[in-house]
């Protein structure tokens, strides 16, 4: 029976609900801190305010989209989970980000074999989350396991970096049943990402690719959802990449030409700037997580994407895509 793995263990896919699938609530470490202190997330309360507006607009679900080494705070989201036990279900991964937040030369991933860097991302999966996430010599496995895996790419480039963190995550998949999803860096490099991870035997249709719609191209779309791959849409009040309207439009599009089953949609709030929980604090207001439900959807509507396509986009598709056997 299929089953999606949340922090908290198996459900059954009928319960996940409407889900905002590319995800951050707690980013507590990671070179990206160093870059700019927007990306200081590790507020457990603050974080449970923004899960908390989200419930209240409507959602129910979150895929969390901090790997190894990027942020990823099992102990702290694994607190945020218990608080919210029976009202959200959210669900973490295992994996890498793009090869520049990353010593490519002497990260684990590079240096030691494959097949044992492939045996530690499945251990996540089927066993349990590292909490100290592969920092250093001790491990020490969480009773929260991993519901998918992350891979990145870089700007018009995969690195061979990449394209090793790329193979390991469709052995992964193969071994595990768990769904991909990829950073594309502004959207690019999206059918080319797939060529390898198909190479390696990755199932598209249990495949996402997050942030192409910056790219605002939708010949570009069409080229990658052909392949059965699935695209994650994460536009919504992100006016430096895109308008609202624009980006509803080339979702309609797509949902007109037959492609409803194969589009997804987040947020993507990974800066503290972007949340309302970490900015009440500092008198500022912002949108929040929240905004995707009760601002964007309802453009959603108004441009003609139709309640079934809205009911595969925010629940049915998720579910599929993060189900497990």
């Amino acid at each position: 029976m299929a089953v999606i793995r949340t922090i908290l263990g198996d459900i059954a896919p009928e319960q996940f609900g409407a889900c905002d699938f590319h995800e951050h609530l707690i980013r507590s470490s990671g070179p990206e801190l160093a870059i700019n202190p927007w990306y200081d997330m590790s507020d457990v309360d603050a974080a449970g305010e923004e899960l908390q507006d989200f419930i209240d607009a409507g959602g129910k679900s979150m895929l969390l989209m901090d790997p190894i080494g990027c942020g990823r705070d099992v102990p702290r989201m694994l607190e945020i989970a218990k608080r919210f036990e029976g009202k959200a279900h959210l669900v973490m991964v295992t994996g890498f980000h793009k090869g520049g937040l990353y010593d490519n030369r002497g990260h684990w991933s590079v240096i030691c074999p494959q097949r044992q860097v492939v045996d530690m991302l499945v251990k996540e999966v089927t066993e349990g989350m590292d909490i100290y996430s592969y920092a250093g010599p001790i491990v020490e496995r969480s009773s929260a396991r991993a519901g998918a895996i992350k891979a990145g790419t870089s700007n018009q480039m995969i690195t061979p970096f990449e394209q090793n963190a790329l193979a390991i995550a469709a052995q992964v998949q193969k071994e595990c049943g768990v769904c991909i999803s990829t950073h594309t860096d502004m959207g690019t490099m999206g059918p080319e990402t797939l060529k390898v991870l198909k190479d390696n035997g990755a199932d598209m249709e249990k495949t996402v690719l997050c942030h192409t719609n910056k790219m605002k191209d939708t010949n570009y779309f069409l080229r990658m959802l052909d392949t059965g791959a699935n695209l994650c849409f994460e536009g919504a009040d992100r006016p430096m990449w895109a308008t609202d309207t624009e980006c509803a439009m080339n979702m309609l599009y797509l949902v007109e030409r037959g492609y409803q089953k194969q589009i997804l949609l987040s947020m993507d709030a990974g800066r503290n700037v972007w949340q309302k929980g970490y900015m009440k604090k500092e008198g500022k207001i912002v949108n929040g997580i929240s905004y995707m439900l009760t601002d964007f959807v309802p453009l959603l509507r108004k441009v003609g994407v139709p309640e079934d396509a809205l009911q595969d986009i925010l629940v049915n598709n998720p579910a599929r895509v993060l189900a497990i056997g």
